[in-house]
């Protein structure tokens, strides 16, 4: 079949069958694209003797060679990439389309469904857009392009395409179970392996559609001459159709931006039908698509609207790959010190769920291991804005979720955390937030009810799983957009206490500062005669029930002697009642998590910092401010850090303070400043320093103490949470008698006040911070920051839908798992199972025995083997050939990955120093190596295997100075080689070897908490 536009005739196209030119598209369509093709009035005349198409040869005309803006149809349902090539080659949209028209290509399993909307875009951003070209980043010219969103020019010419789609797709080329290669049987690959193999690739590669296109076409340009009738997919739309990828934009909510007012959901081909609906909302009479006049006709799309994925969409997703049913069945998986021994979820359980919660029966795994069945589960939502682009000013807010029922290591993968909603227009105070979180609300008070039906992979069984929602990650400004909190510009911007507080004419500031740690301030909105009350009065603090009562009273009012009357916003510290609300499980209280990674670290320890490093004149320098002469040896001490392979590179704080972001303030607090900046600040200025040891206490506390506690009884740990609490205190104090009134911000007073009570709660906050959202916000901004899209939100939207389907689909097997069966079959005994949590990276290389071990190695590695109780392994060393051992360079435990002396590809990083702690060592007990390679030993017949290195262990020389500066001191100068299980690694450590300490043969040990971990 031969289509070419006829100006002569008039005719749309040939028809190879009947030999008959047709007039238009439906025609063509309806009754000559088909088995039945018959002869009827709309043809014109008879054409030259029919042109004949080969089974699976496809007509490509010259035109298409430029790939000008038109895919041929092959994203029909798709959202739009608006990465169109028609900015390339300069075409105005009546030549994009005319090529549109000349260019649908009949292909074996490719149902080219043509819509016109996926395919135009609507306009150009003008001079400042830019485009990809040939690895350049060019300027588009200033010009406007219709774009065509949502349909078809006429109702006709859409279900015509739809006709031609299903037309293609009934042939069954495209069957996601049937074979590539049909007649070779030597080639089991599927239609659906092939799909998902190629679809990866291009998330990997990040290829856009039209260079994706052309990668499929020369495929299979190539494999038609193997075997013609193969089944390969020539088209982006051919695999996600095979994958059954859903279109975005059934996803979408539309409202009403006058009224606040969700519109009734409508399917995407109802929009041309339906472009005069309006607001049903009386007196409103907001229409509900926008119309435009292309050159392919009238298209419309959703004046306004936001995408919203779902809740459960996420938990089937997670389900169908497995990892989270096998993680939240671990026996243990509740019971370590986490938010499920807090306050919190035990309140959650026994008040409002009856016990539903907490819920676990005793079950058998398929592997025969013991496991836990638990139906419910709790969530973690996290919502913030982001700006996507640093060259143009465009910025949309992500609504995200994470599962509270994994380990707290883990929790924050992008494994584990999913996207739930995109919103392109900026979410405002008022009726917005109940628009936008309404959605959410209407799912979680479904999923609690009814629950959802799932099957869990790693028990082999189905049943209906109910979730809830536990808290809300998010800063400030998100936490008060969701909960309608007062702004922090607020007398009332404590969400979580009735404090007041208050502005200062000596600052030259409209913001508002909270003190009351050095002296009581007078509070006169709830307090009679003005009473004088100090920060953490415990008759200011709130608790869910007087929350609620708070903003019932701004939203509902309450009647008083008869009279109803409301609350005023700025009086309540509250908009009125949240969207969260509607949850009567969800405490609006502690359900609200402090966010300490923004408050802290971004907050009150830049502050401080960047107060002692303040700008002034003259020579000497002032109070609580470092001299300009001590600032060059902190530079100069800056050099000789050696990081590990995990951490960014600036570590000057005095160059680089004002590009650091937060996980550089966190490094510089737990690692670097104990042995950058204690000794000179304490000499240059020692209360200031006073003052930063009680903060920095407080923050390894609260954001670094993994493992510190873990030997600990309830009482001990409680303990050590007073002592974070006295020394923010202590600090908060410093900061009103000292540092100045304008650095008693809501960010301290969070913290200092806030903080005790939220680890009792929730658990420790360690375990609860809010960095996950941003880490998930920028894994999808990566998607389209070096591209030029006209839609963001639908071009992430198509990304992540894409993601999750690749994601289940890759259960079974495909392509890449093959391939990578396919290596490990070769290379089977060079390669560690990489599914475990402690395992060795890379190809391995095997050893002989007697070669690798002699001497004294050989007797320190009988007395290792004997020590670590390994008899299984001890005696089969003990026998010639019956051991087979494999030196490695990497190790991965705990997620953090080391290396050995003997990986050379990072030579100016170092990952190799570890702190390490053996089985009979007591709790405090610290020890320190150099790791030179890692050994895999396993017995012949492959049941068992141990996994340890060889390093050189450094003897500890600490001073009473040293302890007090923060630091650990180790001697170089006579290493002792000893054999270390991989069990026995704790975190990676920096040795700081400037060259003073160098001639001392010593090293500054600074340890690494949170890598990994946070």
């Amino acid at each position: 079949m031969k289509r070419t536009r006829d100006e002569h005739t008039g005719g749309y196209g040939l028809c190879t069958k009947c030999n008959t030119w047709v007039k238009n598209r439906t025609a063509f369509y309806k009754l000559h694209h088909n088995s039945k093709c018959i002869r009827n009035v709309d043809t014109v005349e008879a054409a030259n003797p029919p042109y004949s198409l080969g089974n699976n040869e496809t007509e490509v005309y010259d035109d298409e060679q430029s790939d000008a803006g038109s895919d041929n149809g092959e994203h029909d349902g798709l959202p739009i990439d608006y990465e169109d090539d028609a900015a390339c080659t300069n075409m105005n949209v009546g030549q994009e389309t005319s090529l549109f028209d000349e260019q649908t290509t009949v292909e074996e399993g490719d149902p080219a469904h043509v819509d016109v909307d996926d395919e135009i875009p609507a306009s150009w951003a003008g001079a400042q857009a830019q485009y990809e070209s040939d690895g350049e980043v060019v300027s588009c010219v200033e010009t406007e392009v219709d774009m065509d969103i949502c349909g078809e020019a006429d109702e006709e010419v859409l279900e015509a395409d739809e006709a031609y789609a299903d037309t293609l797709a009934s042939n069954g080329n495209s069957s996601r179970d049937e074979f590539l290669f049909p007649k070779k049987l030597d080639c089991d690959y599927t239609v659906k392996e092939v799909a998902l193999f190629e679809l990866r690739e291009k998330m990997t590669m990040k290829l856009t559609d039209a260079d994706f296109n052309t990668k499929l076409r020369s495929t299979k340009f190539y494999l038609d001459s193997i075997e013609p009738n193969n089944n390969y997919p020539a088209s982006e739309h051919a695999c996600k159709k095979i994958l059954g990828i859903e279109d975005v934009w059934e996803s979408a909510v539309h409202y009403c931006p006058e009224c606040s007012t969700r519109y009734p959901k409508l399917e995407k081909r109802e929009w041309l039908r339906k472009k005069q609906d309006v607001c049903g909302t009386p007196g409103c009479t907001e229409l509900r698509f926008e119309c435009r006049k292309t050159t392919a006709g009238e298209v419309v799309y959703p004046k306004a609207y936001f995408i919203y994925f779902g809740v459960k969409k996420a938990i089937l997703a997670s389900y169908a790959t497995g990892q989270l049913a096998a993680l939240r069945a671990q026996p243990n998986a509740r019971t370590r010190d986490d938010i499920w021994n807090g306050k919190l979820v035990k309140r959650l359980n026994e008040e409002h769920l009856g016990g539903e919660l907490l819920h676990e029966e005793d079950v058998t795994a398929v592997d025969g291991s013991r496991a836990k069945l638990r139906k419910c589960g709790l969530l973690d939502v996290g919502f913030d804005g982001a700006k996507l682009w640093t060259h143009k000013q465009y910025s949309m807010d992500f609504f995200v979720m994470r599962y509270w029922d994994v380990p707290f290591e883990v929790r924050g993968k992008a494994a584990f955390t999913m996207l739930l909603g995109l919103y392109p227009q900026s979410v405002k105070q008022g009726k917005m937030q109940d628009i936008f979180m309404a959605p959410f609300v209407e799912e979680m008070q479904k999923l609690g009810s009814e629950g959802v039906s799932v099957y869990d992979p790693f028990l082999k069984q189905s049943y209906v799983s109910k979730w809830f929602l536990g808290t809300v990650s998010a800063d400030t400004p998100a936490r008060n957009v969701v909960g309608k909190f007062y702004g922090v510009s607020g007398y009332r911007a404590d969400y979580r206490s009735l404090f007041q507080g208050a502005k200062f004419s000596n600052i030259n500031s409209d913001r508002t500062y909270f003190t009351g740690y050095c002296a009581p301030v007078k509070q006169f909105m709830f307090f009679d005669d003005d009473e004088e009350l100090w920060a953490n009065d415990p008759r200011l603090i709130l608790n869910h029930t007087k929350s609620l009562d708070l903003a019932s009273r701004v939203q509902n009012g309450k009647v008083i002697d008869g009279v109803l009357l409301k609350m005023p916003a700025n009086v309540a510290g509250r908009h009125g009642l949240p969207p969260l609300a509607e949850l009567t499980y969800f405490d609006l209280h502690f359900g609200y998590l402090l966010p300490w990674i923004h408050a802290g670290p971004w907050g009150i320890l830049k502050n401080f910092w960047k107060h002692l490093l303040r700008d002034y004149i003259g020579r000497d320098a002032p109070p609580l401010c470092i001299p300009n002469r001590v600032r060059k040896i902190i530079s100069q001490r800056a050099k000789y850090l050696v990081l590990t392979s995990d951490m960014g590179r600036r570590t000057d704080i005095v160059r680089y303070k004002g590009t650091w972001v937060m996980e550089n303030w966190l490094h510089w607090a737990e690692t670097f400043s104990p042995v950058i900046a204690h000794d000179v600040l304490q000499e240059n200025c020692p209360e200031a320093f006073d003052a930063w040891l009680h903060l920095r206490r407080a923050f390894l506390h609260y954001l670094c103490s993994h493992d510190w506690y873990d030997h600990l009884d309830a009482g001990e740990k409680d303990k050590a949470r007073v002592d974070a609490k006295v020394s923010m205190r202590t600090y908060a104090e410093f900061v009103e008698s000292k540092l100045g009134i304008e650095y008693c911000t809501i960010n301290l007073r969070l913290l200092t006040v806030h903080s005790y009570e939220q680890e009792i709660q929730t658990g420790p906050i360690k375990h609860t911070l809010e960095f996950w959202v941003e880490r998930a916000i920028q894994r999808y901004k990566k998607w389209v920051k070096d591209r030029v899209v006209l839609k963001p939100d639908i071009f992430l939207g198509n990304c992540y839908l894409l993601e999750c389907a690749l994601n289940v689909a890759s259960v079974e097997s495909d392509v890449h798992e093959l391939i990578s069966r396919a290596q490990q079959a070769v290379q089977r005994d060079t390669l560690d199972d990489d599914k475990l949590y402690m395992h060795l990276v890379g190809s391995g290389k095997r050893v002989e025995v007697n070669e690798a071990f002699v001497g004294d190695k050989l007797d320190l590695l009988r007395e290792f083997l004997d020590d670590s109780r390994r008899l299984d392994i001890e005696s089969a060393f003990e026998l010639a050939g019956e051991v087979s051992v494999h030196v490695f360079k990497r190790a991965q435990v705990d997620l953090e990955v080391f290396h050995s002396t003997e990986y050379l590809r990072t030579t100016s990083r170092c990952s190799y120093h570890v702190c390490y702690q053996l089985k009979g060592d007591d709790a405090s007990t610290k020890r320190f190596g150099r790791v030179l390679r890692y050994y895999k030993m396993q017995e012949g017949l492959g049941q068992t295997t141990f996994r340890f290195c060889e390093m050189d262990e450094f003897e500890g020389t600490p001073t009473e100075d040293d302890k007090m500066l923060g630091y650990d001191t180790v001697s170089t100068a006579s290493p002792v080689t000893r054999f270390v299980a991989l069990e026995d690694f704790r975190r990676k450590v920096i040795l700081f070897e400037p060259p003073d300490c160098k001639e001392r043969n010593e090293a500054r040990v600074l340890q690494c908490w949170t890598k990994g971990r946070i």
